[in-house]
């Protein structure tokens, strides 16, 4: 179902190069050059990659195959990724290509992911996670998928999601869909909740398997997984950015926003993707309301601000999550912030029919407009082929029934009026009333638990990270402001993550799952069992094999990947082999001439290059809505080729009665000797290298 070529490249390694000289006497030497170490990808912001994109360090080609790389060893514990593009490094030689011929954004040869709702040119079908639209390809590009790739940016890949934006059936998990399977969180897959529904764009970027992403929310579905992945995510006004070419829930609340590792990221994404449409006519109002975001990076941000504490949703909080909450707002308090605390919102409930009526509409409008390999062009002819096809939702199909069931008539009365009550209670009567009273620049929230009433009144978010629990469970930090305050949210949020600093990356290159050591303890072991009092062996060759069982003992404490295991092991057997054939061999008298002897074939070692990590745990996220609202957990589990090789060693014997002059057996000896010694200090050199590298 996973669709991308494996590419297989090593990265990051230090790679040595030995001469070994044997002399006269067997006198050796090893010289060890070290190849300079590629670009570190692990949690670089996009300003950092484009200034080594800028100074030749890196190319884009190299920074795609650094992330092909990256998704290749966690994408089986992360599963983020529904598709990649076949093309994403053709198009970043293209961008190489072209780099000096003007003049360049921040995001030219930068790769990017898309959440899977959004419609690509790349041979990447959108199925908004449903098997039945496997086969939408579109003939376009979305309004900000045509603004990212002007940009110069690179669509890695596509995510997965909570089928049809989590509006499929109740009880849905998170992150599951019938095309996608389960998305999990890295900081505990199958454990803590990944937020939805732009969930594999949650763990993607959170496991920096792309430099950023793009989600979509209607309610909390971008708030939800930034939170729970700790990220941060900005929900814009909706009218800031276009919603053409994106398949829909619900058009008086839906939009699309960034979602990234740092506050700095995701005002730059948002920067490409804000402005007008004339195919969205909501986004006629953002004239005269978009900015370069980055401007408001200001670390003094929280001097003077007042924010109010929306503490309502605090019963929803674990002990150690309001402690999490109570450290952030002492934190503002103490670089400036004015904090009212608490505010209250008093938002009513309405029953609102709102996202039912308005998804059937919706759906059927964007169905309309795909190609004939789709086989449905209205929400009825999906639950029609659902229903033939019941092992493609599993949960079922609840909310598009009930959907179904609305009329499709946007001047139908009911669905107005429960349109004017969402606007009236959670906007005039709720976060406009609050914001008037206190004269607030900003709500407080935790994580997405307060995101429905802005959801409503079309009002921006923006989460970032607010710490972590004695569990590792993240905890995102939420303001909400009125329309087109994105850039005193911006500035906020920056001047807060920048006093804390709370990002912790879930999924490390140096966090590796405990190795299993016992073929080398078993090895060590018979090893020991070698004795030369009887001089059975060559001196030479004996003191070879005790250095190498001292350096796999110590191997056994340092040792962090298989590629070193296995080199290990290699190490200690290769010893263990020259102590064999190095034993003395008598001449034969009665032998009438020499026997040429041939050298020990060369061996390979195994190479194993497919490590699973020990990840970080991570945060389950609850909310009332519709798009993030917290299931039983059911996990998608794939299982993971091991590619294992083994050192075979060709051994020569010589017949009996052969003769080996003494000079042959003194270079042969030494040569022997000299190859086991360069291969122990080869691991030696790499083990210690490796470990003072961490």
């Amino acid at each position: 179902m996973l669709k991308f070529k494996r590419f297989v490249k090593m990265t990051g390694v230090v790679s040595l190069a030995y001469a070994l000289v044997v002399g006269g006497f067997g006198e050796t030497t090893l010289a060890a050059t070290e190849i300079t170490q590629t670009f570190e990808i692990e949690e670089a912001t996009i300003a950092e990659m484009q200034a080594a994109l800028q100074s030749g360090e890196l190319t884009s080609v190299e920074l795609v195959q650094m992330y092909l790389d990256r998704i290749e060893k966690y994408e089986d514990i992360v599963n983020a990724y529904i598709s990649i593009n076949p093309d994403a490094l053709a198009i970043a030689a293209e961008l190489d290509a072209n780099r000096g011929s003007g003049t360049r954004g921040p995001l030219y040869g930068i790769p990017i992911m898309l959440k899977d709702n959004v419609d690509t040119i790349d041979d990447m079908p959108t199925t908004a996670g449903a098997v039945v639209l496997k086969d939408n390809y579109a003939s376009e590009d979305a309004f900000i998928a045509k603004k990212f790739r002007d940009a110069g940016a690179i669509i890695l890949g596509k995510s997965t999601m909570s089928e049809f934006a989590n509006f499929l059936t109740r009880g849905l998990p998170n992150g599951f869909s019938g095309f996608g399977g389960q998305a999990m969180n890295p900081y505990g897959p199958g454990i803590f909740d990944t937020g939805g529904s732009s969930s594999g764009v949650g763990g993607g970027v959170a496991a920096n398997l792309a430099a950023a992403g793009i989600g979509t929310e209607t309610s909390g579905s971008i708030l939800s997984p930034s939170s729970s992945n700790s990220l941060v995510g900005i929900k814009p006004t909706v009218g800031l950015v276009s919603r053409t070419g994106i398949i829909p829930l619900a058009s008086s609340q839906d939009t699309a926003g960034p979602m990234t590792r740092t506050v700095e990221d995701a005002a730059a994404m948002l920067t490409v993707i804000s402005g007008y449409d004339p195919a969205d006519e909501v986004t006629a109002t953002s004239e005269g309301n978009t900015h370069n975001y980055s401007n408001f990076l200001n670390e003094e941000g929280l001097v003077g601000a007042r924010i109010g504490v929306d503490r309502s949703t605090y019963r929803w909080l674990s002990e150690e999550e309001v402690e999490i909450m109570e450290n952030a707002i002492a934190l503002m308090e103490e670089k400036g912030a004015i904090i009212i605390d608490p505010i209250e919102l008093n938002i009513q409930s309405n029953n609102s029919i709102v996202l039912f009526h308005e998804f059937k509409h919706d759906l059927n409008a964007y169905l309309s407009k795909t190609s004939d390999d789709v086989p449905v062009k209205t929400l009825a002819d999906i639950i029609a082929w659902n229903e033939e096809h019941p092992e493609a939702i599993p949960y079922g199909q609840s909310y598009l029934i009930q959907s179904q069931g609305m009329s499709d008539d946007q001047k139908d009365p009911d669905y107005l009026e429960s349109r004017r009550l969402d606007l009236l209670y959670s906007g005039e009567q709720g976060i406009d009333k609050a914001f008037a009273e206190h004269d607030l620049d900003a709500i407080l929230f935790p994580k997405n638990y307060g995101a429905a009433a802005p959801a409503r009144a079309g009002y921006p978010s923006i989460t970032v990270p607010g710490g972590y629990t004695s569990e590792g469970l993240p905890v995102g930090v939420t303001f909400s402001a009125m329309a087109y305050s994105e850039p005193k949210l911006i500035e906020l949020s920056y001047a807060y993550e920048q006093a804390s600093l709370n990002r912790v990356a879930p999924l490390s290159d140096t966090e590796e799952e405990e190795l299993d050591v016992s073929e080398l303890e078993t090895l060590i072991e018979a090893a020991q069992g070698y004795s030369n009092e009887d001089g059975s062996y060559t001196e030479g060759s004996f003191a070879a094999l005790q250095e190498a069982i001292t350096v796999a003992e110590e191997a056994l404490t340092t040792i962090e990947t298989d590629e070193e295991l296995n080199a290990s092991i290699a190490a200690l057997q290769l010893a263990i082999d020259r102590l064999e054939e190095a034993t003395p061999i008598e001449e034969d008298p009665d032998a009438e001439e020499e026997e040429e002897v041939t050298p020990p074939a060369e061996e390979n070692d195994g190479d194993t290059t497919d490590p699973v990590v020990e990840e970080e745990e991570g945060t389950p996220i609850a909310d009332k809505e519709e798009d993030t609202a917290s299931n039983d957990k059911e996990t998608v589990e794939k299982e993971e080729g091991t590619d294992e090789t083994s050192t075979s060693t060709n051994k020569n014997n010589t017949e009996k009665g052969s003769k080996l002059p003494s000079t042959a057996t003194s270079t042969y000896t030494m040569l022997v000797v000299g190859l086991g010694l360069l291969l122990i200090g080869a691991i030696t050199y790499f083990v210690t290298r490796r470990r003072v590298q961490l």
